[in-house]
């Protein structure tokens, strides 16, 4: 059987149990592609199937949250469990490891702010109590306070060629932290965020244009699946009454 006859035998019927680390990783990064091609029909039964394998698949690698690269990936887990209406087994997964364990280093503000971003967004996303979102919240609030005094030491510690494209990365992340802010004040007060769609859609927008002009493609590419998980977010919350206890 060629390789191309395996990845499409795989995406058919899956058997993930048999297949090699490097052969999970590749068909995983098949199964992203083709959940690409199908971002205007998330509603359909591929795109979520697409989704669920996509989480079987990540579920079963080896566990890091050491580098950038792996939080992006934590991201499309939580984000694609999500779409594929399988956030319990994401939460039970991520449940066995710590998502505050991360390498944190303040003076590097544009990989602090991500970070932080990334754990305020997984609060929000996975929470379990209204505590869960008030943390979110007050992640976000801190970061501003931090920015006052390590974003232009950060700057300025940067070789010249280095900074324009780092300040517009952190301009896009700026946009990324006020998106996940709305989206856990919605969760809170949804009967008065009478325009907060459009506010949450027009804050991904800028921070994806950002992202492009820093040359950041990784960031740029999780704010499309972010901007497709608002929307899901909203139909799945625009009309609930579910009380949210501390």
């Amino acid at each position: 059987m060629s390789m191309i006859d395996f990845e499409k035998e795989f995406l058919v019927l899956p058997n993930l149990n048999n297949l090699k680390e490097s052969e999970i990783i590749r068909l995983k990064e098949l199964c992203e592609l083709r959940i690409l091609e199908l971002l205007d029909w998330q509603s359909t039964p591929e795109f979520i199937d697409l989704c669920s394998k996509y989480v079987d698949m990540s579920i079963l690698l080896p566990f890091q949250l050491k580098t950038d690269e792996d939080i992006y990936d934590i991201l499309k887990l939580i984000i694609f469990g999500y779409l594929a209406n399988r956030l319990q087994l994401v939460k039970d997964f991520l449940n066995q490891h710590d998502l505050n364990n991360l390498d944190l280093d303040i003076t590097e503000w544009n990989s602090y702010l991500f970070r932080q971003i990334f754990k305020a967004f997984a609060r929000l996303v996975l929470f379990e109590s209204k505590n869960d979102i008030l943390s979110s919240i007050n992640l976000i609030s801190q970061l501003r306070v931090e920015q006052k005094q390590f974003e232009m030491s950060y700057l300025k510690k940067l070789e010249e060629e280095y900074k324009p494209s780092k300040a517009l990365e952190i301009v896009s992340f700026y946009y990324f932290a006020k998106t996940v802010e709305l989206l856990a004040q919605y969760l809170l007060e949804s009967e008065i965020q009478n325009n907060i769609k459009n506010k949450i859609s027009n804050y991904i927008d800028k921070a994806k244009e950002f992202a492009s002009y820093s040359g950041n493609a990784m960031i740029e590419l999780t704010y499309v699946y972010i901007k497709i998980f608002s929307f899901e977010f909203f139909k799945r919350n625009e009309n609930h009454q579910k009380s949210i206890e501390i």
